[in-house]
């Protein structure tokens, strides 16, 4: 089991367009080295909206390419079974993030102070 999951959900400009939606799965795993792209989330952990309707957009650009895991080359596929067009995309290797970098994206917390992910982290 790893301790989080990602998931990078492209959707389509125009819902009625009949477009397939792609949800991309990562899992990450704790490494000694942090991740340099995933700093820039976690940077602006402390700013996230606790409200849908209010984004807080990013200072500076996080390249896609730096949450994937090294070898992008080994995946597995599968299309959603009810009926809407989504297909499904889930890297075979994890990528890799430093404890901290864990630690600071699972503080994120709603409206009430309840943190969102409640996952022990040893």
């Amino acid at each position: 089991m790893f301790p989080l999951e990602g998931h990078f959900v492209h959707l389509p400009e125009n819902p009625d367009s009949g477009d397939t939606s792609v949800v991309l799965s990562v899992f990450y795993e704790v490494s000694k080295c942090a991740n340099p792209t995933f700093d820039i989330i976690c940077d602006g952990v402390d700013q996230v909206s606790k409200e849908v309707e209010c984004p807080v957009e990013s200072k500076k650009a996080i390249a896609l390419q730096g949450l994937l895991p090294k070898r992008i080359s080994s995946y597995f596929t599968y299309e959603n079974s009810d009926g809407e067009e989504i297909i499904f995309i889930i890297m075979a290797t994890p990528a890799k993030i430093s404890k901290r970098q864990l630690v600071g994206i699972t503080s994120i917390c709603d409206e009430n102070g309840v943190q969102y992910l409640q996952r022990k982290i040893s």
